[in-house]
């Protein structure tokens, strides 16, 4: 999938994956075929976060998520958005996002039985940030990943 500026020109050479503009893309679903919303992580040169800006075009065309997770009813959720220098995902920013999705789709989280979310992830940024992996388990999720990190 790529995303692109319609503004800007679009010669195939700018279309490959050489560029160093990129950006980071969450996406996934519950082990009952709910869609998670997409989180994407953009890359913006400005230093202070009062002076990011996302072009609203960028997201009047995306369509909301409808579902349930851990709510009594489906409800539409949006995608979220996230900037830092380089559009990529460490250790923190993943945790911030973590915190930040989790809680919302499945406010009724908690570490008791029955109440507990796993969430499989790939070999992305996490894995080893056991200060982070606790604090998401004293929350009721327990990260699982799928493969080694990268």
């Amino acid at each position: 999938m790529s995303f692109y500026d319609p503004k800007q020109s679009c010669e195939a050479t700018q279309l490959t994956h050489k560029s160093s503009y990129h950006c980071t893309g969450l996406f996934g679903a519950t082990a009952g075929g709910e869609f998670l919303p997409p989180h994407f992580q953009l890359p913006t040169d400005a230093e202070d976060p009062g002076n990011h800006q996302i072009l609203i075009e960028f997201v009047e065309q995306m369509l909301n998520i409808n579902c349930k997770f851990g709510l009594s009813e489906s409800k539409p959720h949006p995608i979220m958005i996230g900037v830092n220098k380089k559009g990529g995902m460490n250790n923190a920013k993943f945790g911030k996002y973590m915190q930040n999705c989790f809680s919302l789709l499945f406010p009724d989280a908690r570490d008791e039985p029955g109440k507990r979310v796993c969430v499989l992830v790939d070999g992305g940024p996490g894995q080893t940030n056991f200060e982070m992996l606790a604090e998401l388990r004293l929350d009721g999720f327990l990260l699982f990943p799928a493969v080694p990190p990268n």
